[in-house]
Order: C-alpha cells, then structure tokens, then sequence
C-alpha cells in the first residue's frame, strides 16, 4: 500500500508478539517528557511521527529533500532541498548521473508544520539547460549554531568558483560568507558538511599532502567570523578511513571526533590542532536528560562483501543492561527520542522503534518504490566520552568514611631486558598475574595490537594478564582476559599508565 494513501491513520505493527512494559503500542504510556516529534525523511520528503497522541502525517510534498539537522531547541528541523530549476533535470529522461545538483536550504517548524527557504538558487539560475551555461549552487547539509540562532553550511557557486563556508542569522534573515575560499582539495573536489559545536566550526577536507605526491584529511576549525582557529592533518595509518566525525565532549572540554573505520577514534583540539588517540568510549545521550538517557555507541567494520557496516549497543541509563541493537546503519540512520530511552531506526522494510529491548515497525514507512529512506531525527543529543568513574570533590556531598585496604606487593614485570617501545611508558604488568584499568575513562580491547575494536574494560576493570609486552604503533601491548573475553589492550602513552597491576 502506497502510505501517501494513509493520510493521518497511525498504526505500529509488532514484531515478534506483544511488546509488554512498553509504550509502543499504545497500551502503556511512553516514559515521561517522550512527547517529541520523530521526522523522517522518506523517498525525498518529511514526515511526522508522534507515540502519544498518535501522529503520521506528511510534511513535505517536493519528493526531492534530504540531509536533516534539528534545531538545539528540537522545535525546528533544517534540510537541503534540490532546487526547481534542478528537478526537471532530474525527472528528465536519462536525468543527471552523477553531476552536482543545485540545492536549497530550508527551515521547517515542527509545531506549526510551516517551512520556508533560508538559502535559495540565483535569479538567473540555470542547470543543464542546451545551450545555456550552467549557473547555479550546490550546497552541504546544514548545521545548526549551538544557541540555535545561526546556520552554516559549505557551498560551491558554479559562477563564483569557489568552496565557501557561509552562516545565515536565523532572527535577522541575514545570509554571510565567512570563509570566501576553503583550502584546496585534493582529488576530485566536492562538498562537505561542516559541524558547528561549543569549539567552533569544524570542517573535514581531503587536502593535498606535504610532499605533494598524494593527499590526506584534514580537520579545520574556524570561529562564527569565519578566522581560521586550528588545523590538523590526520596522517593515514592502521586506523582504515574516516568514517564520521562529531563534536565529543571529554571532562570539560570539547573536540572533534574522528570515527575511524577500524573502530579508533581521534580527537582534536579546536583551540591548538593537536591530535590524540581516544581511549574511551564515545557515546550518543540525550542532553535534556542527560541523567536519565540510555547511551548509544557504535564500533563499524569494513567488510570486503558486506561494506561498511555498524555494530550498535545501547546501554541503559543505571549502566546494568545493554543491548545489541539489531541495525548496521550509519549514525544517519538512526536517533535518539527526547528522553534518551528510545532509539528510531531504518531497517529494510521501513522504520522502526526500540525500547528495553523489544522492536515495532511504523506502518506506512515500507519503501514504495523511489529512494529508500534516508534519515531520521528525533531528540537533542550530544556525544562524550564515558566514564564509569564518578569523582567527588571535597566538600561537594557528605563525608564518608574511606574503607581501608591492605596494600599488596606487586609481582615484579615479566620483561625482556633489551624491549623498548618508544613513546611507551615502561611495562608494569606482569604475564601470569592480574591489572586494572586506572581510575578515569575505559580501555579499548582490540583483536589484535592496534587493531579491530572488540570491547571496553571499564575504569576499576580488573583482568588477568595472558601474554606480552608486544611494542606496537608507540604503545605497550598486554593480551588480556576480561570476564571471558581475550584480546590486546595498550597500558598507557607518554608517561600516562591507562594501566596498572592488581594487587
């Protein structure tokens, strides 16, 4: 059934039976504060979903918008549209292939369901047109200012001849060019999708190398006028390609995330370029609830057959049950609801809805011919690195008495006289005994030194130690077990230990 003849009737089927204890189908309430719309994006127009009251409806008409961005405030929703001097080209015999389109940014309202365009095609536009030179604007998705009053977004004029990062004053209606002429990019130039956060605006380009023999990423970091903040080369190694990037907020600081496909991530420093390793584990929670919101974390893997593929878990809020949730999309392809408990998701045969455990699908979602479904929004989230440790300051709550402990002597390393592992702090584990990951963020398990992502063990973390030192990549690696699962894990960096025997 075509859904553009469902009108407003909702449905959600179940999958699997009954959903008990959950508020999916209508017979148990969502949890409280879970009454934000869910738009989606589906065969190139947005639609509205809402648990209670039940809501389907239909927002857009054009069947040719895409890349969604909500408002930090969640009561509005901005997205590219192709232009209607691009869509008669488009729906032409034999249509575009793979030529840029001239893209419109608009604003959506989600309450009052009215939209209206913020970036529009020149006067005089023109696209593929015989005989006529093409004039017109391709433009990245937009991102929004952490305020909400501001747009930006990356565009290249076809008259102008350049990459250009520009922001639109929401209040005012005022459109500026900040950046007049991004860095030269290597390859084939194209658009890219700048993200605005607390330390500015970040944008990735694939830039020509130092030597000049080939190319490699880069992260630039510009302030709301547009001046140049940092720059960091992200030199290519085991790590695989980037994947995504997001603005990651470590302790009280926040950076750029790099997501690599190898399931490492790096973080950059907005305000000096410096690139580190992250040794935690990034993770996708609500920021109204930022207490009471599960979390959402994912490790990609780049299959020769397969592709890119996601591996996503979803750990409640208490920290005692976490999920594998059955989706291998992208971070496109899936949000998170208001109060953080509900995860939205494209699947195969349409979008469905998670919660503690137990899937329904929206009816009316199934792909009827066209583009498949190609996005969702939901509730304001934020990315940080998580921490099992919780820090009191002095005088910050009551006091409480520090148990006692016993010290223990600590077996002596097992080292080879002549290892060395530059940029490694010195190896204090021992084969045979056990350690603990040091108070602060988690440590990655990997298959092998450096390599695919398996698992975390948490801050306090306590594992047996199986074999090693192994030097590799500027770190000291230990093979592990941790509560039956055996992989690599690195004991620190620099004079850092992320490490440390058990007593």
């Amino acid at each position: 059934m075509n859904r553009k003849t469902l009108g407003r009737i909702f449905i959600l089927v179940l999958l699997a039976g009954a959903m008990p204890g959950v508020g999916i189908a209508g017979a148990q309430t969502a949890p409280e504060g879970e009454d934000a719309a869910l738009v989606m994006l589906m065969e190139g127009d947005l639609w509205l979903w809402r648990e209670m009251p039940p809501t389907f409806e239909q927002l857009t008409t054009t069947g040719h918008n895409a890349q969604l961005a909500l408002a930090p405030d969640g009561k509005q929703v901005a997205y590219t549209s192709v232009a209607e001097v691009g869509r008669a080209a488009l729906e032409s015999p034999g249509g575009v292939g793979d030529s840029p389109l001239p893209v419109d940014i608009w604003v959506l309202d989600i309450e009052s369901k009215q939209a209206s365009t913020v970036a529009r095609q020149p006067a005089d536009a023109s696209y593929m047109a015989e005989g006529v030179a093409d004039n017109f604007i391709t433009r990245s998705a937009p991102s929004w200012s952490p305020d909400g009053a501001y747009l930006v977004w990356m565009e290249f004029s076809f008259a102008a001849g350049d990459y250009q990062l520009v922001t639109y004053a929401v209040a005012s209606g005022e459109t500026q060019v900040i950046v007049p002429a991004l860095p030269a990019q290597a390859g084939v130039p194209g658009i890219r999708d700048p993200l605005w956060g607390l330390g500015g605006i970040a944008v990735r380009l694939t830039v020509p190398n130092a030597a000049g023999d080939g190319a490699e990423e880069a992260i630039l970091v510009y302030d709301a006028s547009g001046a140049l903040k940092a720059e960091a080369r992200l030199s290519a190694g085991d790590d695989g390609t980037v994947v995504d990037c997001f603005w990651v907020s470590d302790g009280a600081k926040d950076y750029v995330g790099v997501a690599y496909s190898s399931g490492s991530w790096v973080l950059v420093d907005p305000e000096t370029g410096d690139a580190r390793p992250l040794t935690g584990t990034p993770e996708q929670y609500s920021l109204p609830f930022p207490e009471a919101s599960g979390k959402m974390a994912f490790a990609p893997t780049l299959g020769q057959e397969a592709g890119l593929r996601f591996a996503w878990l979803f750990t409640s809020a208490s920290g005692d049950q976490t999920w594998e949730l059955p989706f291998t999309g992208g971070p496109q392809q899936v949000a998170l609801s208001t109060t953080g408990q509900t995860v939205a998701y494209i699947g195969d045969e349409g979008i469905y809805i998670w919660r503690d455990g137990q899937t329904g699908k929206i009816a009316g979602t199934e792909p009827a011919g066209g583009d498949p479904t190609t996005g969702v929004v939901w509730g304001v989230t934020g990315w940080r690195v998580a921490s099992t440790a919780v820090v009191v300051e002095p005088g910050a709550g009551p006091e409480v008495e520090a148990p006692t402990t016993q010290a223990a002597t600590p077996l002596a390393p097992t080292v080879p006289d002549d290892f060395e592992c530059p940029g490694a702090p010195s190896p204090r584990l021992t084969v045979g005994g056990q350690g603990r990951v040091t108070p602060g963020t988690p440590n990655r398990m990997r298959a092998e030194p450096g390599g695919r992502y398996v698992r975390d063990i948490p801050a306090g973390g306590t594992f047996d130690v199986l074999d090693g030192p192994v030097c590799e990549g500027g770190f000291v690696w230990w093979r592990v077990n941790y509560r039956g699962t055996e992989g690599w894990t690195a004991e620190g960096q620099g004079e850092q230990y992320w490490l440390e025997p058990a007593p």
